[in-house]
């Protein structure tokens, strides 16, 4: 059995996650507090995607031992960064400082998936320093598969990566991405004189081979179908929890509704489900009993797995 599993990140982690970020050396004392304050608008907001990986043989204070945190960025910083200098993380922090929001709200998050795609980008990542060198491996593709639940679903259009030494330049070459900026140029030499070659900014966009089986250009854009089945806001809450494999009494709870509530939502999903693709459900319906209720919900869960776009947000204009 693993020690590390994956979630997402809650606001008692900020400060341990600020103490792994991969560009802390890119930040000024000052600005913890600053990233911090972000961090919890991003989250109050909803505005974000985060993925944490936890070692459970250490103790509770130091059991973060990686993370991610990625954001839809609006069109204007995109191209701001895909034009602009390097530290992509600390000028996303100054736009916001500025009041010229670098994020999209909830609302044009489920716009931009319905309409012409967004713009992801990850703000930050890192991982503990004192690992053992045998748990960095697994520490990672813990970290990627939770990284890959989180944002598959979603129409992106961009996908925006600053990392930092060589090793993750080339493992980002390999898997098809795009090398956009390696800040060689001379405008750069002053502002990065002072940064190591293990520290070296490289600005990652989608690549163009969108059709090479296994790169994350490939990867992304099969992942971003368009909902079928049209569930609420509500009903992608239920659903979502019910992935993580929470019972109605726990639903119940974490959505702060009746067992009669979570009851009617259910039949509300499994009506919509049967309008669109009865295959889906209906050798698992109605004259039931436990075992088959249980049977019904998980060929459903099963479907929705493998299709996420059901359970992003998405409004047409």
């Amino acid at each position: 059995m693993t020690a590390f599993s994956h979630r997402s990140l809650t606001p008692q982690d900020f400060e341990r996650a600020f103490s792994l970020t991969r560009e802390n050396f890119a930040f000024e004392p000052a600005d913890r507090a600053r990233v911090i304050d972000l961090w919890t608008e991003l989250f109050r907001a909803e505005c974000c995607r985060s993925v944490a990986v936890d070692d459970s043989r250490r103790p509770p204070e130091t059991r973060l031992v990686g993370f991610g945190l990625s954001v839809f960025a609006t069109d204007d910083f995109t191209q701001r960064v895909l034009a602009g200098r390097p530290f992509l993380s600390r000028a996303f922090l100054e736009r916001w400082q500025a009041g010229a929001r670098p994020f999209l709200t909830t609302k044009e998050i489920a716009e931009a998936n319905a309409g012409d795609g967004l713009n992801l980008v990850v703000l930050h990542y890192g991982w503990c320093k004192d690992v053992a060198p045998e748990d960095m491996t697994p520490i990672q593709m813990v970290q990627t598969e939770r990284f890959i639940y989180e944002h598959a679903g979603y129409a992106t259009k961009e996908y925006i990566h600053e990392v930092f030494g060589a090793a993750l330049r080339d493992f980002l070459l390999a898997s098809g991405m795009r090398l956009t900026r390696d800040y060689r140029e001379d405008a750069w030499h002053e502002a990065l004189a002072k940064v190591s070659e293990d520290d070296w900014p490289y600005l990652f966009a989608f690549g163009e081979e969108a059709s090479r089986a296994g790169s994350l250009t490939s990867l992304f854009r099969s992942k971003g179908a368009r909902p079928r089945f049209g569930f609420s806001p509500g009903e992608q809450r239920l659903l979502l929890l019910a992935l993580e494999g929470r019972s109605d009494d726990e639903l119940a709870d974490a959505l702060d509704l009746s067992s009669w509530t979570v009851k009617k939502r259910w039949q509300s999903v499994y009506a919509k489900v049967d309008a669109i693709d009865p295959r889906i459900v209906a050798p698992h319906r109605e004259n039931e009993d436990d075992t088959k209720v249980r049977q019904r919900r998980r060929y459903l869960l099963a479907h929705l797995r493998e299709h996420l776009e059901e359970l992003r947000p998405y409004r047409s204009r």
